[in-house]
């Protein structure tokens, strides 16, 4: 299989009737002098590139997230700026291109990995995909321009920029695999929903791709530049530089970086020996995390998207039931929280206001019968604060510019879409936990419009429309993209 692209030619394989090119590069790499500095154009190759093998990962800590969170991201590298395609027919057809971000909370993960095989997705839905790599923490999300200017101008957004040369690949070369450039959906989880509603709120973004997926994540974690400064200084001060020597960043080992990185990352909030600094309360105390720098990101991401930027963009958003779960794995203390350790969690992520939530929360799961266990208590405020909110913020934000925008709840189904041992079948008018209430504790900060008690499903802000339904197979709901 060889495919012809402006960079050179590529040699694929077969694999179950579609076309793979794994590895292939997309910017320069981001190595020596280029360390923290923007993706550059890629320079031609000579003759036949092979793309039957995975490009290197990013430089990332296997213990990152803890023992319970594998991930199979295989070697490491700094020249780590490639991406996957997998395609039905290398035919000119102009099928739909879906363009995987993927998660990590922005210091794991790999688009190689094997749970982002594209070769199902593209076969039984007849469209081409794409996953990539990008730069993770330090080296793709540490802020340096203020305190180095431009000695060392790094805006903390350096994996960001990786995103959007990926994307700008997509438009400049995925015909040649049969997609369609104008045809683009962008997705992600968690940390790469993250990067997507950080891609609708930013000028250089636009244009793009034509869609956006995000699961699991909004622009809420976005972070101001004195965030990201207090973050930097910190990381400098456990390397003993200043700003005076941070140039020496680009001599060190990455395995040093890493170390560094490790010891000014405070871990999930709540996680146990962590303190999380206030500012990162609202991030899961993420500290390396796309940044307002006022030139990549000029502002809030959710006031760009208040102002219309992507007021072309169709959006799907979602969360699922209770996010904050997976983060229990690596939060002991969550597990055996009592009445008091959980008033103290609430009231230092919300001050003032820990006890009224609490007691909102409470009252309205026992008018359920659902537990009001404290770790069930905290999941639940936790998964409303940090997630579902957020993502109803995003929602409602585009819904004012873009009639196409759904935000479905996702209960945990499984495969076979049965409910999972535990949930009742059927829970009619299930709420989402007790907004209204919560609202007037001061938990949420943007209160829906048209008032009303906040429902899951009736949580979607766009016109109604059944994404699956049982028995519907999965090209069928591809098809919409085709479609549409």
């Amino acid at each position: 299989m060889i495919v012809e692209t402006r960079g050179g030619k590529l040699g694929g394989f077969l694999q179950d009737s579609v076309h793979v090119f794994r590895g292939i590069p997309y910017a320069a790499p981001p190595v020596g002098p280029r360390r923290f500095l923007p993706p550059a154009p890629l320079p031609p190759w000579s003759g036949l590139r092979d793309a039957t093998r995975f490009g290197s990962s990013a430089w990332q800590s296997s213990s990152a997230l803890g023992p319970a969170l594998p991930f199979d991201v295989g070697p490491m590298d700094e020249d780590c700026l490639t991406l996957n395609v997998w395609t039905p027919g290398l035919d000119g057809a102009g099928r739909p291109v879906l363009v995987w971000i993927h998660g990590g909370g922005f210091v794991i993960g790999a688009g190689s990995q094997a749970i982002y095989d594209g070769t199902v997705l593209a076969r039984r839905g007849d469209v081409v995909v794409v996953t990539l790599n990008y730069r993770l923490g330090v080296l793709g999300f540490l802020y340096l321009k203020t305190l180095c200017g431009e000695r060392l101008p790094a805006t903390g957004n350096e994996g960001i920029l990786d995103q959007m040369a990926a994307l700008e690949w997509v438009r400049e070369e995925i015909a040649a695999f049969g997609g369609d450039p104008a045809n683009v959906t962008v997705f992600g989880e968690s940390a790469g929903a993250i990067s997507v509603a950080t891609l609708l709120g930013m000028p250089r973004a636009r244009g793009l791709f034509r869609r956006a997926i995000l699961q699991s994540g909004s622009a809420n974690f976005v972070a101001p530049r004195e965030d990201a400064e207090s973050v930097s200084e910190a990381f400098l001060g456990d390397l003993g530089l200043t700003a005076g020597t941070a140039e020496r960043l680009r001599e060190l080992p990455p395995a040093r970086l890493l170390e560094a990185q490790r010891a000014v990352s405070p871990g999930f909030a709540g996680s146990p020996g962590a303190v999380p600094r206030p500012q990162l309360r609202n991030r899961l105390g993420l500290s390396f995390v796309p940044v307002v720098d006022g030139e990549v990101i000029p502002r809030d991401p959710f006031a760009a998207i208040q102002d219309g930027l992507s007021r072309d963009v169709a959006v799907l958003i979602g969360t699922t039931l209770e996010e904050m779960k997976l983060f229990g794995l690596m939060d002991m203390e969550a597990r055996t929280l009592d009445g008091a350790s959980l008033l103290a969690r609430c009231e230092r992520n919300i001050p003032g206001h820990g006890r009224g939530v609490v007691e909102a929360y409470r009252q309205a799961r026992m008018a359920r019968g659902e537990s009001v266990a404290p770790p069930e208590l905290w999941c639940a405020i936790e998964t409303d604060r940090i997630f579902r909110r957020p993502a109803m913020r995003l929602a409602e934000l585009q819904r004012v510019h873009q009639p196409d925008v759904h935000l479905p709840l996702h209960l945990g189904l499984s495969a076979h879409g049965r409910f999972p041992r535990g949930l009742p079948r059927h829970r009619p008018g299930l709420r989402l936990r007790d907004a209204r209430l919560a609202d007037r504790r001061g938990l949420l900060r943007h209160r829906p419009r048209g008032g009303g008690a906040v429902r899951a499903g009736a949580g979607r802000v766009g016109p109604l429309r059944t994404d699956r339904q049982p028995g519907t197979s999965r090209p069928a709901v591809l098809a919409r993209i085709r479609r549409s």
